[in-house]
C-alpha cells in the first residue's frame, strides 16, 4: 500500500511540475522571446521532458526554485544541473535557487551551457563522438550573398549554433542583409555559403583579417550536424584558401567543444599554445604560399 501511495505522489509531482513548466515557458515566450527561438516545438517538448528528469533527482518543493529550475533548462541547457562544478554545490542541498545562483561563477555557466550541447548531441547519437565522413561531392561552397539572408536567420538563431558561436540573437533580417552585402564587396572578410548539391543552406565559413592574421569561423545547421558537411565544406574552402592567404589561418574553440575540435584538426589543423581563458587557438598546419 506504501509503494502505492508513493508511486502516486511521484506522478502527483510530475503532473505539477509539467504544469509548472507549461507556464515558465509561456511567460519566456513573452518576457524572453530569444530564448526559445530557432527551436521547433518537438524539441522545446524534449526539453521540459529532460528539464523534468533532473528535477526527479533532486530536492525541490517551492514553485519559485521549480520555475527558476525550468527557466535555466532554456537559458543555458537541460542537463546544466549535471556540470560538475554546478553539481557540486546542489551536495547537501536545501532546495534554494539562491545558492545555486550565488555561489556559481560566469565562466561556470557559459562551461555548462557548452557541455550540455556536447553531450546532448552525443546521447542523440547514441554514439562515440567522431568526425563523420562525408564526400565534398554533396557540399560546395559559394560566396555568401543577400540571397541567402533569409535562410542564414531562420538557422543561425538555434540556441545550439549560436551560444556554440558566441552570438547574441535580435539581428534583423535587414540588419543581416545589409552586413552580408557589405562583407562581400570587403577585402578583408571571406565568407561562404555552405549549400548541398540540392542547393539547400547548411551554414558558413568566415575568414576575417585577411593577411597577416587570418581568423576564421563556422557553423552548420543543427539539424545537420553528424552527416560531415563541415568537414567536407572546410576541406574544399582551405584548398580555395591558398590563393591567397599570406600567414597562418587560426580558429579559436571552446575547451569543452570537443565536436569542433575534432573537425579541425581533421581539416589539418592542430592546436596552439595560446589560449584566452576557456577558447582554445586552433592553426592551421602545412606551408603556405
Amino acid at each position: 500500500m506504501l509503494a502505492i501511495r508513493r508511486e502516486q505522489l511521484q506522478i502527483l509531482r510530475r503532473l505539477q511540475f509539467l504544469a509548472f513548466a507549461k507556464t515558465t515557458i509561456a511567460s519566456l515566450q513573452v518576457e524572453s522571446p530569444d530564448i526559445l527561438l530557432g527551436l521547433s516545438d518537438s524539441e522545446i517538448s524534449e526539453r521540459i521532458v529532460l528539464s523534468l528528469e533532473c528535477l526527479d533527482t533532486l530536492d525541490i518543493k517551492a514553485e519559485r526554485d521549480v520555475r527558476s529550475f525550468i527557466r535555466l533548462c532554456f537559458l543555458v541547457g537541460p542537463h546544466f544541473s549535471l556540470y560538475p562544478s554546478i553539481q557540486e554545490h546542489l551536495l547537501g542541498w536545501d532546495g534554494s535557487m539562491d545558492k545555486v545562483f550565488a555561489l556559481t561563477r560566469p565562466d561556470v555557466w557559459e562551461q555548462s551551457m557548452v557541455n550540455d550541447i556536447v553531450s546532448r548531441y552525443c546521447a542523440s547519437n547514441k554514439r562515440p563522438i567522431k568526425t563523420a565522413s562525408a564526400s565534398k561531392a554533396d557540399i560546395y561552397v559559394t560566396q555568401l550573398r543577400g540571397a541567402h539572408a533569409i535562410d542564414y536567420h531562420r538557422l543561425i538563431v538555434h540556441p545550439d549554433v549560436r551560444r556554440l558561436l558566441g552570438r547574441e540573437a535580435g539581428l534583423s533580417l535587414n540588419a543581416l542583409r545589409e552586413q552580408i552585402e557589405a562583407d562581400a564587396v570587403s577585402s578583408s572578410n571571406f565568407r561562404f555559403a555552405i549549400m548541398s548539391t540540392q542547393h539547400e543552406f547548411f551554414g558558413e565559413i568566415a575568414f576575417s583579417g585577411l593577411g597577416e592574421q587570418t581568423q576564421m569561423s563556422y557553423w552548420i545547421r543543427r539539424d545537420k550536424w553528424g552527416r560531415g558537411a563541415a568537414k567536407a565544406a572546410l576541406a574544399i574552402a582551405l584548398a580555395d584558401s591558398a590563393t591567397w592567404r599570406k600567414n597562418k589561418i587560426t580558429a579559436k574553440v571552446h575547451f569543452l567543444n570537443c565536436l569542433s575540435m575534432r573537425t579541425l584538426i581533421s581539416a589539418g589543423f592542430r592546436k596552439a599554445s595560446c589560449h584566452a581563458g576557456d577558447m582554445h587557438y586552433f592553426e592551421l598546419m602545412g606551408a603556405l604560399n
